[in-house]
């Protein structure tokens, strides 16, 4: 990588190598449960909604990940293959789907989560004793820069 006097193309390079790297370290650490990435991220978004209501939809997980929900969809739809999530009539909505997550895929979202949680501390090993600020910075960017996914 060139040196820092290269600017925002050496920071914005260093930032797509790494969200990269990750990406292809977090799959494979998940690989076990039988899992993309994105679907785990779309199975955690569903958790994190269902702690806070008893109804959500595609549309707000999407929302919640700023996520393209035509991909959110496709997603959700072979989630509901592998028996992870439940669809069900909306009890409010006669357009929108209800989305629950099944047994097996909570027991999933769960074991994903602490399998990523203990990758997350080897992959960023080399800088644990700033892990706190990186941290910090990396969701205030995020926050302030927010995404479409679109894989």
């Amino acid at each position: 990588m060139a040196n820092s006097k290269g600017g925002s193309a050496v920071y914005g390079s260093a930032i797509w190598q790494l969200g990269n790297a990750w990406k292809r370290y977090a799959a494979a650490a998940i690989r076990t449960e039988n899992v993309t990435y994105v679907q785990f991220l779309v199975l955690k978004a569903a958790s994190d909604l269902l702690g806070t209501k008893s109804v959500i939809t595609q549309t707000e997980i999407a929302g919640y990940l700023n996520a393209n929900p035509m991909i959110i969809s496709s997603v959700i739809r072979a989630l509901k293959k592998q028996k992870l999530v439940i669809i069900r009539a909306h009890p409010r909505d006669s357009r929108a789907k209800r989305v629950l997550l099944s047994e097996n895929g909570q027991l999933t979202t769960s074991r994903c989560c602490d399998i990523l949680e203990h990758h997350e501390h080897v992959f960023f090993e080399s800088i644990t004793s700033d892990f706190d600020a990186f941290r910090s910075h990396l969701l205030r960017l995020a926050a302030a820069h927010p995404f479409v996914m679109d894989t």
